[in-house]
């Protein structure tokens, strides 16, 4: 739903998880540690919800 959400209207939606899975579904992912932004990477290889893995 949420993806189906961004691409009608272009919103930008944030999405704070543990799951990898759920993260290789992003444009982009940001990663933290203690509070601190340690990496921030364009994700070219975006899965769709349906191949999500739980």
């Amino acid at each position: 739903m949420l993806d189906k959400i961004n691409k009608m209207y272009g919103t930008t939606i944030f999405i704070v998880t543990h799951n990898t899975s759920i993260a290789s579904m992003c444009h982009r992912i940001i990663r933290l540690r203690s509070g601190q932004v340690t990496e921030v990477k364009i994700n070219k290889e975006r899965i769709s919800p349906k191949e999500v893995e739980w």
